[in-house]
């Protein structure tokens, strides 16, 4: 099952989204998709997540309120692509969603003033590779502030993109901050667990 993510533009505190969110799910039995409360986890201090599944397992739809961003953000997906598209524009259109292309032109813009943007970017793009969100993960790579490298190098290590292993293997060999060089490491076994899992297919 492909996972599609949107980040949305509610803060992790607000009640009155989820409300919106259900009502969108409740309008895709129309589509003949049902979707149901299956539960809240809480995985740890910051990260909390709740849980609808469609009635035939036709479909899930996970809300993630993510602290240490802060982000709220999407993440749904279905066996079948006609079912996923139906979700997805259900979602879209009713929902307050940041595109793709905005969050793009946010992290190319304000990276330097908000690190952070190249985070939320990753997380918009999904698990889907995008070549200009790969240009701009890789400009974040090559800032000469820290924090921006920081948050560049964990927003590579959430796409698990292959693409991004000879980069930073050769940036593991010139980065000087001791967290930013760790971080590398934790990213490179990412994505390369990705790759490693695709070849035992």
């Amino acid at each position: 099952m492909d996972r599609h993510y949107l980040i949305t533009r509610s803060s992790p505190d607000d009640d009155q989204f989820i409300d919106q969110l259900e009502d969108v799910l409740d309008r895709l039995e129309s589509e003949n998709l049902v979707f149901f409360y299956s539960e809240s986890k809480q995985i740890n201090d910051y990260i909390q997540i709740q849980v609808w599944v469609e009635a035939r397992e036709r479909g899930m739809v996970r809300l993630v309120d993510d602290y240490t961003v802060p982000a709220r953000y999407l993440i749904f997906g279905s066996p079948r692509a006609e079912d996923a598209n139906k979700i997805m524009g259900h979602i879209q259109a009713n929902l307050p969603i940041i595109s793709l292309a905005e969050l793009q032109e946010i992290a190319q813009k304000n990276m330097a003033r908000d690190p952070k943007s190249l985070i939320l970017l990753a997380l918009g793009t999904g698990e889907t590779f995008s070549r200009t969100t790969y240009e701009i993960l890789q400009s974040g790579l090559r800032h000469s502030d820290p924090e921006v490298r920081f948050a560049a190098v964990r927003s590579v290590g959430l796409t698990q993109w292959s693409e991004f292993i000879p980069e930073l293997k050769q940036f593991s060999a010139t980065e000087t901050v001791q967290d930013i060089q760790e971080l590398i490491l934790k990213a490179i076994e990412a994505c390369m667990s990705k790759t490693v899992a695709a070849s035992t297919l």
